[in-house]
């Protein structure tokens, strides 16, 4: 198995590792990470802290890819373990999730396309535009009832 780690941010430890391990390749931040997203055939997302929804999860899951990430790398994302995505918190069990989907081929491809289901139907940019479109008129139009300032 050979794995891209994509992005800054890498600590030591995992750079001496690289130097020895021809499997791991660390890239550094890349402008677009689709061609590693692309020929990835799993997405491994082990976020230990931050907010919000995260996007690299979500770019994942639009492209269709099984994911394995923790439970703080899926927050913001309305999808299940077992269903869009595999979750682990320990060290342990994250391994083993990333080597189940390995091993599975039918399970990879089930998680992918519920992913990618989900993403289309929850996280496209067409309906958040829309929803984002009906609370501005929402707002604007109580307000235009009102008579503008230089008028009276």
């Amino acid at each position: 198995v050979c794995m891209d780690i994509v992005g800054g941010g890498v600590t030591t430890e995992l750079k001496r590792s690289a130097a020895r391990d021809p499997s791991l390749c660390l890239t550094g931040y890349v402008d677009d990470p689709m061609l590693y997203l692309r020929r990835a055939s799993v997405f491994v997302a082990p976020i230990l802290s931050g907010g919000g929804t995260k996007l690299k999860v979500l770019e994942a899951m639009a492209a269709g890819k099984a994911i394995v990430c923790t439970s703080i790398g899926c927050e913001g994302i309305n999808g299940s373990h077992g269903v869009h995505f595999l979750v682990a918190d320990d060290e342990r069990n994250f391994a083993k999730s990333i080597v189940v989907l390995f091993h599975d081929d039918s399970l990879r491809a089930e998680l992918g396309a519920n992913a990618r289901a989900l993403a289309r139907r929850e996280h496209d940019y067409r309906a958040r535009c829309s929803k984002l479109n009906g609370l501005y008129r929402d707002i604007v139009r109580p307000l235009s009832n009102f008579k503008s300032i230089e008028s009276t």
